[in-house]
């Protein structure tokens, strides 16, 4: 796994309230919910009192934008977001560790991110949860309000997996993340790494799960470290899942991968696939992305690693899908874990949107492309943040209520500090882009009808930016 690097920022900030949470779940069946009491840190507004650190957020994004809700969660990790396309209430579940306990809370706003709920605690088992640098929680919002979130769970105590063995954890709100059903644990078929995971919805209820199983102890492949991008289904709401599908049986070990449905209820699947058919000698240092403590003694693999698509074509069953394509050949040959996975979305118009990292283009970076035609042909690649050398890094995508598409990434190129770099494509054509908009890791990114939500890490504070559009 690549090694996150922290950065430092010095925030001036004034509380204007603490918050105390009181968490819950719903016991399944009959029996009254069982609360979980939590002490937790408050919410800290920090807008007023930082108008220059306001600025640089509106920095090249004034036209689209016409105020910004700040706000910093102490002491958190793991941060997800998503805002309901229906009546712009925002969700924003995170991983908090305390007294060697991790657990997974939710905090949700009516007012356009100017105040937020008390947290509720979401895993029914108190510390059923892991800080993860690798995969950050996932949350989504139903046709009826649901709101469904997915975390993992690892076990670092079978030393035959170098990253511990990892299973996934699905908790499910039926009164709008008030209180959650009691934890339930899908796609435990099999003993591996359960990581780099995504969680989509359709407008039948219908969940998908996605993500990349690995076994780091399996000897007998032709590859070190073999990943398959397998995908879980529930039909139920996820009351319970199917038996998971292989849409890949030898994707990028650590990329993350991406899911949607589109409003047919086919589901679309997004990931960095590994082949091993087409060649290429690099020698070592001759790509600059190549690890060479990720070689075995001796060896030198020859591995394009790019994006790939497909979708299901037998109305969301998911169990039959159109043959993969690439998104383009960027023809990336790398020796190595580069941790950078791919976005996509879709517009009020059925256009889907890709964002992805590339090292093989001409020049490397984060790029978009879009395609009319249900994934079977996109756009020439737009650059979005490249240069002649930018450390890898993983890109989120978002579509708000304007057709607007939304990209994040983070800007490496600095050795002093890594930054957030957002990206807006506007519905009319025009690119726009903040290469400053934080100092920070991991940006999250939501849309909805009027505001577009932004969450980013900065050591263990949670950053929270709520963009009210224009």
């Amino acid at each position: 796994m690549t090694k996150v690097k922290l950065t430092k920022i010095i925030f001036v900030v004034f509380p204007i309230f603490m918050v105390l949470g009181i968490g819950g779940a719903i016991i399944q069946i009959p029996p009254p919910p069982q609360a979980y009491a939590q002490n937790e840190s408050g919410i800290i507004d920090f807008q007023m009192d930082n108008e220059s650190r306001k600025q640089l957020i509106e920095q090249n994004i004034t036209d689209l934008i016409s105020g910004i809700n700040l706000k910093i969660l102490k002491n958190v990790s793991d941060p997800s977001i998503a805002i309901s396309p229906n009546n712009d209430t925002i969700y924003l579940s995170y991983a908090k560790t305390e007294n060697n306990q991790t657990n997974i809370y939710l905090v949700k706003s009516t007012d356009k991110g100017i105040s937020f709920t008390p947290p509720v605690r979401v895993n029914s088992i108190p510390g059923d949860a892991t800080k993860n640098a690798w995969t950050t929680t996932k949350i989504v919002v139903g046709p009826n309000n649901e709101i469904y979130i997915l975390w993992h769970v690892i076990d670092e105590s079978n030393k035959e997996f170098k990253y511990g063995t990892s299973s996934l954890r699905f908790a499910k709100s039926i009164d709008k993340g008030t209180t959650f059903l009691p934890t339930i644990s899908p796609g435990n078929d099999t003993v591996g790494e359960k990581a780099f995971f995504d969680l989509a919805v359709s407008k039948n209820n219908s969940l998908y799960i996605t993500y990349l199983d690995s076994f780091s102890n399996v000897t007998d492949y032709d590859i070190s470290y073999p990943s398959k991008v397998k995908l879980l289904r529930s039909f139920d709401g996820g009351q319970s899942f199917e038996n998971p599908i292989t849409i890949d049986e030898t994707a990028c070990d650590c990329c993350k991968t991406a899911a949607i449905t589109a409003d047919n209820g086919e589901v679309y699947v997004l990931w960095r696939h590994a082949s091993h058919i087409d060649r290429e000698t690099y020698t070592n240092g001759s790509n600059p992305y190549n690890y060479d403590d990720k070689l075995a003694e001796g060896v030198v693999y020859e591995v394009i690693r790019d994006i790939y698509i497909t979708h299901s074509n037998d109305s969301g069953i998911a169990e039959t899908y159109v043959p993969p394509t690439k998104v383009h050949a960027d023809n990336w040959y790398m020796n190595g874990c580069p941790s950078a996975g791919p976005a996509l979305g879709f517009d009020s118009n059925g256009t889907l949107h890709v964002g992805w990292f590339t090292g093989g283009a001409s020049l490397p970076g984060t790029y978009y492309a879009n395609s009319t035609d249900s994934g079977k042909n996109f756009t020439k690649p737009l650059p979005i943040l490249v240069d002649k050398w930018v450390p890898t890094s993983q890109t989120n995508l978002a579509i708000d209520g304007k057709d607007n598409v939304w990209i994040t990434t983070t800007d490496g190129r600095n050795d002093a500090d890594t930054h957030v770099f957002v990206a807006l494509k506007s519905a009319d054509g025009k690119l726009y882009t903040n290469e400053e908009f934080g100092i920070g890791e991991n940006p999250v990114i939501s849309a909805g009808k009027t505001i577009t939500g932004i969450t980013w890490l900065e050591k263990d504070d949670l950053n929270v930016a709520i963009l009210n559009l224009k």
